[in-house]
Formats: structure tokens, sequence, C-alpha cells
């Protein structure tokens, strides 16, 4: 049996293509360049004629050690821009993918602030993803970004491992049934940047 194409994907980001996409290109390129390819997914296009898309995000987050949820000012506002439909609105993708990341004790939350946008408050966000306000945010500019990735790759390091070190895990069909039994992360090791920064 062939391995699932989740398996061995460290960094989930959880972005909105028509706000962000310019800048997650240059975020990708960075954390592939220091973790490896097949540690960083931003996309979920392997999806198949008939395939459940919400079940493949719910595969691909919970497969995770990060996730990266990136927030320009306009995060709030739906895909329809006519409309000006605020988060929460049916088939919200990106809000099923932090929802999912936020239910699972094993998966680090790094809310990712760019274009000057403000962390969102309790309140403006639907009751699945409230505890995302909680979360430690960081920040990503233009002028500040080489200092920005330093402390991203600081914290990601944390649950992904240092620079290669995750690259060669064993996808499920080389590790045997063992590997779909294996422990999550310990939830303790996920949470020590928030607690030492």
């Amino acid at each position: 049996m062939a391995a699932p194409w989740w398996i061995v994907t460290g960094i989930f980001i959880s972005y909105r293509r028509e706000h962000t996409a310019f800048i997650v290109d240059r975020l990708h390129h960075r954390l592939t360049e220091h973790f490896g390819v097949r540690q960083v997914d931003r996309d979920i296009e392997n999806v198949g004629p008939g395939d459940d898309f919400g079940q493949r995000i719910d595969e691909a987050v919970a497969a995770s050690a990060a996730l990266l949820a990136i927030i320009s000012d306009r995060w709030l506002v739906d895909r329809n821009p006519a409309t000006k439909r605020a988060i929460g609105v049916p088939r919200d993708w990106v809000q099923r993918e932090v929802g999912v990341a936020l239910r699972r004790p094993g998966v680090l939350v790094i809310p990712v602030l760019i274009e000057g946008a403000t962390m969102p408050g309790e309140q403006q966000l639907p009751y699945d993803i409230r505890s995302l306000a909680m979360c430690k945010a960081m920040h990503l500019s233009d002028r500040g970004w080489e200092d920005d990735i330093g402390r991203l790759l600081v914290a990601l390091e944390e649950v992904v491992g240092a620079s290669g070190a995750t690259a060669a895990l064993p996808t499920a069909a080389q590790a045997g049934p063992a590997a779909a039994s294996a422990p999550l992360p310990d939830p303790s090791r996920t949470r020590r940047w928030f607690q030492r920064h």
C-alpha cells in the first residue's frame, strides 16, 4: 500500500491565497530551505475526484507538528470581497485548518501577523477557533524580514527539530504498521516556546 501523501509534514502554512500569497511564497521558500521540502506544506493539491476535501485538510493538519496561521488585516474577511462576509461562513477552509490544529494537543499553533495586522480578539473569532486569540503571535515584515524569520525558525525548531533533522523520517510504508500507532508528540514540548518567550 502506498504511503499517505500527508505523511512527514512538519509545518503546515494556513493562509488566504488572494490576500497573502506573495509573502507566503517567500516564507515557504525560506522554510523549505531550512527544514527540507518534505517538512513544509501550504496547499492541499493532491485531491482526486470524489475525495473529501475537508478530510484531506484534517489529515494534513493533524499530521503536522506546527501550523502557521498567516494573518493579514483582511484575514477575517471571506473569499468574496464583494459581500465582505466575515470568517465563520460555511466552507471556510482556513477556519477549518486552524480549528483542527487547535484541537490537536501535539500541534503548535503560531499566528503570524503580516502587513501590520493586529491579532483578532476572542470575540471576533468563531467559537471553534476562539482559543487562537490566546496564542502568542509573531510578526513578519519586509523591513525586519531576516530578524523576524530567525525568531520564527527558532520557535519551529522546538517542535520540528533542527535544520534537516526531520527530513529523513520514514514514510508509513517504510516504517510499517507501528507507525500508525506511534504516540502523539509530547504537548509539553510543543508549548515550551511560549513559556520561554
